[in-house]
């Protein structure tokens, strides 16, 4: 199942122009991030889709991040 997490991330991949390696580094911490965030909202009583709509919203623009 595809999950809004990972289809913020796709779009980003997609907009990154870096190479290859620098792209996984990249794609990691943001993952690394966003995971560790939606810890801390279900921890504060959010359910994980309430968790990731509020993470990524906080993030913004996964286009505008690429940049």
């Amino acid at each position: 199942m595809t999950t809004a997490r990972h289809h913020y991330l796709e779009i980003i991949r997609h907009n990154l122009r870096i190479n290859l390696v620098e792209e996984k580094e990249v794609i990691n911490e943001l993952e690394t991030h966003i995971e560790d965030r939606l810890d801390e909202l279900k921890e504060s009583g959010l359910s994980e889709e309430e968790a990731e709509r509020t993470c990524l919203g906080l993030l913004g623009s996964a286009k505008v991040i690429a940049r």
